[in-house]
């Protein structure tokens, strides 16, 4: 996701890690490596349309694609932003079925076709989970749910997101398919791997916040630290092998400049994607450890989308399908990067 931190005033952390584990999923510790350097990659692109037309928005939320080429956003019907599916293959939308006549987006898919997003419900903003195989769309709260976010799914039907109530915002757990769910020391969640992994932050109260990791083996929440001068780490995702990418700044000095960053551990010092310095962005890491975003060069006045190898390795620019401003917002394990240009979306595909 581009754009400045996240203020955190009024912001308070309440609850912490459960002691018991989602039923019916197999949750092991994530293994830390760091990435694969790959060779510069050139790619085409084209727009996320349908054949009659219908403009198709990615998510900006976590990594939105999945590996069988379902990616998870909105479209609009009848001037009403809808949560749907984009089919790569057959460049068909597949709408969210209900409640039709109310906004909602689908923030990821997984696998077995299971959407997870927000919908809004009798005036709130709630999560849900869709599964596709049967048309089935329930969503998912907490206790004192005031809205709900679901923002990312692994193929265990794991999902993790936030609660908020009327005192705080409580990272969250939710098994789609047992129905169990817990809370996690952190104020919101973004990502989770098949190890069970997840990532997410704590707001600091302008104090600073704190991008953290939560694994299954020690049902604790770690930090990720920032770059040298920083005080404030943000995660995006975290791909199988426990590599984490996001973004370090600072509150205290300037959080309009966001470095994008890549951690190849939990207890690692994190190494800087960019040497630009600008509002750069990092949204999503593949196994492979290819990582997507956004670089942004105030000295250049200059944006582009790019596909990093890793730190140190090749950066390729992503072509524009029309000029306009462009931020990849996820991949798949083919290395398609999907994400938006212009008021609509656009997949780039690897020519070789």
């Amino acid at each position: 996701m581009s754009g400045a931190p996240r203020t955190t005033t009024g912001r308070r952390l309440v609850g912490a890690a459960t002691t018991a584990l989602l039923a019916g999923a197999v949750l092991v510790p994530a293994a830390h490596a760091a990435p694969t350097t790959a060779a510069t990659t050139a790619y085409s692109a084209r727009s996320l349309t349908t054949g009659s037309g219908q403009v198709f928005v990615p998510s900006t939320v976590g990594n939105p694609v999945s590996e069988r080429g379902l990616v998870a956003g909105s479209t609009t019907v009848s001037g009403v932003r809808r949560a749907a599916l984009f089919d790569l293959a057959a460049r068909t939308v597949r709408l969210l079925p209900a409640p039709a006549g109310q906004p909602s987006r689908a923030h990821d898919v997984n696998l077995a076709g299971e959407v997870v997003g927000q919908v809004r419900v009798d005036g709130a903003e709630r999560a849900f989970v869709w599964t596709t195989s049967t048309g089935a769309v329930r969503t998912l709260s907490g206790t004192g749910a005031r809205s709900s976010t679901a923002n990312a799914i692994n193929d265990r039907g794991v999902a993790v997101g936030a609660v908020v109530t009327s005192t705080a915002s409580r990272g969250t757990v939710w098994n789609v398919r047992s129905g169990n769910q817990f809370s996690l020391a952190m104020d919101v969640a973004v990502g989770i791997n098949e190890n069970g992994a997840v990532v997410g932050t704590r707001y600091g109260n302008g104090a600073g916040n704190t991008g953290l990791v939560w694994t299954p083996a020690t049902l604790r929440a770690d930090p990720l630290r920032p770059l040298a001068g920083d005080d404030s780490a943000e995660p995006a995702d975290i791909n199988e092998s426990g590599v984490v990418v996001g973004r370090s700044y600072s509150l205290q000095r300037d959080d309009l400049v966001t470095r994008p960053v890549l951690w190849s551990s939990r207890t690692a010092a994190p190494c800087s994607l960019s040497a630009a310095e600008g509002n750069g962005s990092v949204t999503a890491v593949d196994d492979r450890g290819r990582v997507v975003g956004t670089e942004v060069s105030y000295a250049n006045r200059t944006s582009r989308p790019v596909v990093w190898s890793g730190c140190g390795g090749a950066v390729t620019t992503l072509p524009s399908t029309s000029g306009s401003y462009a931020v990849p917002t996820g991949l798949d394990g083919r290395g398609r990067v999907v994400g938006l240009a212009g008021t609509g979306g656009v997949v780039w595909t690897p020519l070789a």
